[in-house]
């Protein structure tokens, strides 16, 4: 291997770090903002600029462009016609919103699973696994739970509409275990257990059930956390 070889495979390591470094910074910037939308520090109607986000995270204008249109294509902030950039507030009715949204995605996913010859139950074991170990991140893992249930009924159509909402479900489960930590914690393995036997055990109509009221409680848990918050 020559010198210029060397050093254009030094040059794309360097680029590949500088860009995973860039997602890292991004992901925790639109993470804090959601946060701040989600639990109300940034109120409905407030301005958000590149300049003032570059300024107060410490990025360049051109991450904070383009974590704006991130948030903007998730429905946090909307962009007037001016160019202007300004919170959209979250409330009960969003909260309802989006769980009615999770509920469609993961009820038609288990309905067309049922209608699955084989079913592969192997992602799903994999992130259970990691649930009774109880060593990672129980929110990363209540999304990836229910990611692989959807991934199981191999519809791309689905499995991309959950990933468009994952980000703010995220925040939103973030803000269920600061209120509710200790609750959260004991019951996690228990609530997905309930979901994960009856698909196993192949019944339709208990896993139905078992999704429905898991999604309702959830549902029922946010609403109360954003009533404690407001």
């Amino acid at each position: 291997m020559n010198c210029n070889t060397i050093y254009l495979v030094i040059k794309m390591i360097e680029n590949s770090m500088g860009a995973l470094s860039r997602s890292i910074v991004a992901g925790r910037v639109m993470e804090s903002i959601r946060q701040d939308i989600i639990c109300a520090k940034r109120k409905d109607g407030e301005k958000l600029t590149e300049e003032a986000l570059a300024s107060n995270y410490n990025i360049s204008r051109g991450l904070a462009r383009s974590i704006l249109q991130q948030l903007h294509k998730e429905g946090m902030i909307k962009m007037l016609d001016n160019g202007c950039k300004q919170v959209i507030g979250f409330g009960a009715n969003d909260a309802m919103q989006i769980y009615s949204l999770r509920g469609h995605i993961e009820i038609s996913a288990v309905k067309q699973l049922f209608k699955m010859q084989k079913r592969n139950f192997s992602a799903l074991i994999q992130v259970f696994d990691k649930v009774q170990s109880r060593e990672v991140d129980l929110i990363t893992l209540d999304l990836d739970f229910h990611r692989a249930v959807i991934g199981m009924a191999e519809d791309r159509f689905l499995l991309g509409a959950f990933d468009n909402i994952a980000p703010v479900l995220n925040t939103v489960f973030a803000m269920n275990v600061s209120i509710y930590a200790e609750q959260f914690k004991m019951d996690f393995f228990t609530t997905h257990n309930a979901l994960l036997v009856p698909l196993l055990k192949g019944d339709m109509q208990e896993s139905m059930v078992a999704f429905k009221t898991h999604i309702e409680n959830a549902k029922n848990i946010t609403l109360n956390a954003i009533a404690q918050l407001k």
